[in-house]
């Protein structure tokens, strides 16, 4: 059997080996939540209105007023981006933005675009929309936009379909 005759040497490298360890993990466990904070803020935005614009993540397609009917028929393209739209709104108003209303779509509401069902369109996909006008000023040049997190991303005017 083997006789160490110096134990508190022993011991000296054992409390530094230990020391060592735990200021690599205090720092990896410092550095990781430290990564965790800067790859995700806690309230900011995740797109301020002009990377919206840029991007624009959805655009209008065609819009048209169907006076037979009475409904302004939208189409959409959603492109495929990073980011998550969960509501959108549509603003129909006169050129002279003195009269406007806002129709919402949410990703899942149903029954919020004049009593249909409407939700944001999916990746890489098309929706069409049908809104019920109800001004009773339907003359005059108007025009719709479409926005998202309150940032207007696109508009196009009304022609008759």
């Amino acid at each position: 059997m083997i006789r160490i005759k110096n134990k508190k040497g022993i011991s000296e490298v054992i409390s530094s080996v230990l020391i060592i360890v735990l200021t690599i993990s205090s720092t990896l466990f410092v550095f990781g939540a430290m990564n965790n904070l800067l790859d995700n803020p806690a309230l900011s935005p995740e797109y301020s209105c002009p990377n919206l614009k840029f991007k624009a993540p959805i655009e209008i397609t065609s819009a048209c007023y169907n006076s037979r009917s009475e409904e302004v028929e939208i189409s959409l393209y959603r492109k495929k981006t990073d980011l998550e739209i969960n509501k959108m709104n549509f603003i129909v108003s006169s050129s002279s933005k003195s009269n406007s209303e806002i129709y919402s779509c949410s990703q899942y509401a149903q029954n919020s675009c004049s009593g249909m069902e409407c939700k944001v369109p999916t990746e890489e996909s098309s929706e069409k929309y049908y809104l019920v006008f109800n001004s009773t000023d339907i003359n005059g040049e108007k025009e719709i936009s479409v926005s998202v997190n309150n940032c207007i991303i696109d508009v196009k005017s009304l022609s008759e379909c």
